[in-house]
C-alpha cells in the first residue's frame, strides 16, 4: 500500500513539475451530454426499465476535468430485478499533443451482483495513438486501489492492482459515430481476481441537439461474490442531448463564375 501511494504521488509530482513552452491557453469551456431511456409494459406483464446517464467536461489550458454518472433500474410486477449505480471523477493534464497524466476516483454499486459499494482510486498515464479526424485511439495504464463492500455474508475485499484501458472512436459521418471502450483491472495479490469492462455504442444525430444511442455494456468478474454470476450484460437504447451543439457544416462553395462572353 505504501509503495502504491508513493507511486500515485510521484505521478502527480511529475505532472506538476513538467515545465514546457505551450501555446496561449484557450478560454475555459464546458461540454457534455445526458441520456434517458425508459421501457414499460402492462397487461399480462408489468415490467419497467429506467436508465439515465450524465457526462460533463471542463477544459482549461492543459487540464480537463470530467464528471460522469449512470443509473439503471428494472422491475417486474413492482419487484426490483436489477439496479446499478456508477459515478466517476477524473482530472487529466496534457503533456504535449499525445501524452497525458491523470488521476481518477470511481464508484460502483450493484447489489444484484453482491456489491453494496465499490470505490477505486487510480493514477496513471495515457497516450493518443490516433487523433482523427475520422479515427481516435488512445491507450492508458495506471496503478489502482479498490475498496469493495460486499453484501453479507460475503466478506469485504480491498485490492491493489494495475489497470489497462483502450478507447476508440470512429467518426462515421458528421452525424454518426461508433465508440468502443475496453477496461481491464488485474489484482496484484490474486491472479484469479481480474475484471473486464467493455462498452460499445453507436450514436446518430436527430438534429443539432438530440441523438439516438444504441449500446451494449459487458461487465466480467472472474472472481465474483460467492453465489453470483461472472457476467452482467446490458443492451440499451436511449435519447441523448449534447451541449454545446456541434457547429453546422460549412455551406458549399459557390460555383465558379461563367467565362466571359467573347
Amino acid at each position: 500500500m505504501k509503495r502504491l501511494a508513493f507511486a500515485v504521488l510521484a505521478l502527480w509530482g511529475v505532472a506538476g513539475a513538467v515545465v514546457a513552452q505551450e501555446a496561449p491557453p484557450s478560454p475555459p469551456s464546458w461540454s457534455g451530454e445526458g441520456g434517458l431511456s425508459f421501457i414499460k409494459t402492462s397487461g399480462n406483464s408489468e415490467t419497467s426499465t429506467f436508465g439515465a446517464t450524465l457526462k460533463l467536461f471542463h477544459d482549461e489550458g492543459p487540464w480537463r476535468i470530467g464528471i460522469s454518472g449512470g443509473y439503471l433500474r428494472s422491475s417486474d410486477s413492482d419487484v426490483k430485478t436489477a439496479e446499478r449505480t456508477e459515478g466517476l471523477l477524473r482530472a487529466e493534464r496534457g503533456l504535449g499533443e499525445r501524452f497525458a497524466l491523470y488521476g481518477q476516483l470511481s464508484y460502483l454499486r450493484n447489489p444484484f451482483a453482491g456489491i453494496d459499494g465499490e470505490e477505486t482510486l487510480e493514477s496513471g498515464g495515457l497516450y493518443k495513438l490516433a487523433r482523427g479526424p475520422k479515427h481516435f485511439l488512445s491507450t492508458s495504464a495506471a496503478l489502482a486501489y479498490t475498496w469493495q463492500q460486499r453484501l453479507a455474508p460475503a466478506e469485504d475485499r480491498n485490492v491493489a492492482g494495475g489497470r489497462f484501458a483502450i478507447a476508440y472512436k470512429w467518426q462515421i459521418s458528421p452525424t454518426a459515430d461508433l465508440t468502443q471502450d475496453l477496461d481491464y483491472l488485474q489484482s496484484f495479490d490474486d491472479s484469479s481476481d481480474r475484471r473486464l469492462t467493455s462498452k460499445t455504442a453507436i450514436t446518430a444525430a436527430i438534429n443539432q441537439v438530440f441523438a439516438i444511442k444504441l449500446g451494449d455494456s459487458l461487465f466480467f468478474y472472474n472472481d465474483p461474490v460467492p453465489g453470483k454470476k461472472k457476467t452482467d450484460n446490458t443492451i440499451y437504447a436511449s435519447i441523448v442531448a449534447r451541449w454545446p451543439p456541434p457547429a453546422p457544416p460549412a455551406p458549399p462553395c459557390p460555383p465558379p463564375p461563367p467565362p466571359p462572353a467573347r
